[in-house]
């Protein structure tokens, strides 16, 4: 009455073995997928907060106004790819699982 059991057993943690390295997978691609997307929305957030000087972040970073665009971009163009990287690993996620 045991065998049975103990064949099931087997069988199934062989199948949990080899799944192993495809749950990592997919756990740390929506995890990367969800950290990417939190720094793009901090990059954005950021990049408002500096162009419309929301308490007053210019002068307490000593940040010229000449300066403001060229930071702007470099956050706005991160921002943008890391969205849309962070997209695209969750719906890789989505697909997979």
């Amino acid at each position: 009455m045991g065998a049975p059991y103990q064949l099931i057993y087997l069988k199934t943690l062989k199948s949990l073995i080899g799944a192993d390295s495809m749950i990592t997978r997919v756990t740390l691609t929506l995890l990367f997928g969800i950290i990417q997307s939190l720094l793009a929305f901090s990059a954005m957030i950021l990049a408002c907060a500096l162009y419309f000087n929301v308490f007053d972040v210019q002068s307490l970073w000593n940040i010229s106004q000449e300066a403001v665009n060229f930071h702007l971009a470099i956050l706005l163009t991160f921002g943008v790819f890391l969205i849309a990287s962070g997209l695209f690993l969750i719906n890789e996620w989505r697909e997979i699982h």
